[in-house]
Order: structure tokens, then sequence, then C-alpha cells
């Protein structure tokens, strides 16, 4: 029986190094209308796709995703305190990102 998200969460993967497992579950979680994650809206797999990046040290990659869920949902102001994110702390693009605005 083959993992799926209910089983594995792909952070854990990411964080521990798991590469393959890591990339595996980001690539589910990049099948938008996939039927074995319903619960999952977009910006959550937006959300995990971009901390799995972050965690793989794809530091582009990762703030690439955060600016199409920036652009959905304009959803990053919190992202700084997320735990998720901690691989980029200090990443200017990031910061950029998630700097206040106005």
């Amino acid at each position: 029986m083959s993992a799926g998200l209910s089983q594995s969460s792909p952070w854990p993967a990411a964080a521990r190094g798991d590469t393959a497992e890591a990339s595996r579950l980001s690539e589910q979680l990049a099948v938008a209308d996939d039927p074995r994650y319903p619960v999952l809206v977009e910006q959550d797999r937006l959300q995990w796709q971009a901390a799995i990046a972050a965690h793989l040290n794809d530091l582009d990659q990762a703030v690439r995703i955060l600016r199409r869920w920036h652009a959905r949902d304009g959803v990053t102001g919190w992202a700084h305190v997320n735990p998720l994110f901690a691989p980029l702390h200090g990443y200017p693009p990031y910061e950029a990102l998630v700097r206040p605005k106005g």
C-alpha cells in the first residue's frame, strides 16, 4: 500500500532529508483534483509544496510557489512566523515577499 497524505506528511519527509519521499508527495500535491485528497484546498497544496521545496533547499522554487499562493489568496503575512518556512528566513526574495506592506 502506498503512503498517501493521510499516512505520511510531506513536511517531515522533507525536514528529515528524505528527498525521494518528499518529492513524491510534492508531485501528488501538484495534482489539483486528486480524489485521494479532497480535503486539501489549493492554498493547502501550495503551502505544503512551498514547505517541501524550502526543506529540500530549493529556495527559488519555494518562493515561486509562495508567490502563486499570494497571488491567489493574498496570504503571506503570517508566513514569516510559520516553522514550515524556517529554511527561507534570511533569503532576500522570501523576505521581500513576507515583508509587511503599507
